[in-house]
């Protein structure tokens, strides 16, 4: 049996050649909701079996499937940050190691998640918090209501601040009472929600990371959380709030935006940085209203190499061929996705 996620014993199996594969590419059973093109959605089989109960326990709607069929989340947005909405399959380019690779469906993605929030409470971040707080709120007022949270505070250590049983009333409560304080640990915090992901309710798990980035105290690496990040089914967004005067900068909030942009692009997200921290709320409102669109591509390579390598992917608009659902744009559109995948026996 051929698999193409790191964490193969959470795979379901159907059939010996049937499998389950993660909409954060590859590794747990799938959701989808709506079918955008596709007379027989990624929702059903060949029999036309629809949603269900899968093995795992979980009440997914669940993807059955012949041998190798990948899975890649992708989110476009305009040059105003905003989703672009109402994409077919024609829209999209996808490329599996150079090789052009026909695109066998698209959907849309609106299942609940488990939302992890990063919230930078360090001495640097003083004279924002309030924007952060404000943020939280815009965050979680553009979410799916079934979502799950949890928070961690960063400082001179991480810490969960708030879990998964707290109410979005109480975990806002719980912010306005942290007093911002010390150093910056910001890789053992993401370290921290990458773990607790793996007590994760949902499939489907995104971290948002609000902070300068001015890493300067934790015991992990970067290297090592790049690592795990890489690995991980996640997806990552930050936003970083930046002084717009390089003389008011540490050194570490000077490197900040590498620090980020290395996290989450090795994921599909991306670091929005701001110079404006009144602007954060609204981005943050984006940034949910981005997850609740998101399309699903789904592909079966045409040149299988399961060798345990890291197998690169790229995805663009078909805007060479222009379908006349593209020229409205007068820029073009931005595409994020996770870049690759690593392809298990």
């Amino acid at each position: 049996m051929v698999n193409f996620g790191p964490y193969t014993k959470r795979l379901c199996v159907l059939t010996t050649s049937a499998l389950f594969l993660s909409p954060f590419l590859l590794s747990r059973a799938a959701q989808t909701q709506t079918s955008i093109q596709d007379p027989v959605t990624p929702c059903q089989d060949a029999a036309g079996s629809g949603s269900q109960t899968d093995a795992c326990g979980q009440s997914a709607v669940s993807i059955r499937i012949q041998a190798d069929l990948v899975l890649v989340p992708v989110n476009v947005t305009d040059a105003m940050n905003r989703p672009v909405l109402g994409l077919e399959k024609d829209s999209f380019l996808l490329f599996d190691q150079a090789q052009a690779q026909q695109i066998r469906f698209l959907s849309t993605e609106d299942a609940p998640l488990t939302v992890g929030l990063i919230l930078d409470v360090s001495n640097s971040m003083a004279d924002k918090i309030s924007a952060e707080q404000e943020a939280l709120a815009e965050f979680l007022k553009q979410s799916n209501p079934d979502d799950e949270y949890f928070v961690v505070g960063v400082s001179s250590k991480a810490e969960i601040i708030a879990d998964s049983d707290a109410s979005i009333g109480d975990i806002q409560g719980k912010l306005t009472l942290v007093k911002p304080s010390g150093y910056t640990a910001l890789l053992d915090a993401v370290h921290l929600a990458l773990d607790r992901m793996r007590s994760a309710k949902y499939q489907r798990r995104a971290i948002l990371i609000i902070s300068d980035g001015g890493e300067n105290v934790s015991r992990y690496k970067a290297k090592q959380v790049y690592a795990l990040a890489r690995e991980s089914d996640v997806l990552m967004y930050a936003i970083r709030p930046f002084d717009a005067l390089p003389l008011f900068r540490t050194i570490e909030e000077k490197m900040g935006g590498g620090l980020l942009s290395g996290l989450t692009e090795v994921t599909g997200g991306r670091t929005i940085s701001v110079a404006d921290g009144q602007k954060i709320p609204e981005i943050a409102a984006a940034v949910s209203r981005e997850l609740r669109n998101q399309y699903v591509i789904g592909y079966k390579p045409s040149e299988t190499q399961i060798d345990g390598k890291w197998h690169k992917i790229k995805v663009r608009m078909a805007q060479a061929d222009s379908p006349a659902r593209l020229k409205k744009y007068a820029t073009p559109l931005q595409v994020h996705y996770r870049k690759g995948y690593t392809a298990y026996r």
